[in-house]
């Protein structure tokens, strides 16, 4: 009988040495799942990080690029405003020089 006991007991201690491998297992697959997990996420992190500073770098560009393209803008529109307020003298000095004409040999 004691042989018995003997073999159920050793039986039920490789069944319960077992049962404790698989749990072992699953919680070092669930660990190292989690770590990949962890893992993943601070590369993303990162990536988000690089994605962040490209995106700052090139809207400062871009805001550079406004602020001259702006700046050339309002130089041409000067120059313009300039040469129309230059025609429109033109213009009516071309008037008055038609009237004084008009008037020296029309009369």
């Amino acid at each position: 009988m004691e042989n018995s006991t003997v073999a159920e007991l050793k039986k039920l201690l490789e069944n319960s040495a077992k049962e404790i491998q698989y749990y072992k297992n699953r919680a070092m697959k669930a660990g190292n799942k989690r770590l990949q997990e962890t893992e993943e996420l601070s590369r993303l992190i990162s990536r988000l990080r690089q994605t962040e500073k490209a995106l700052e770098k090139a809207r400062d560009k871009l805001e550079k690029r406004v602020q001259e393209r702006t700046a050339e803008l309002l130089e041409t529109n000067k120059l313009l405003t300039q040469e129309i307020s230059e025609r429109k003298k033109a213009a009516l000095e071309l008037e008055e020089s038609e009237r004084k004409y008009k008037t020296l040999f029309e009369d």
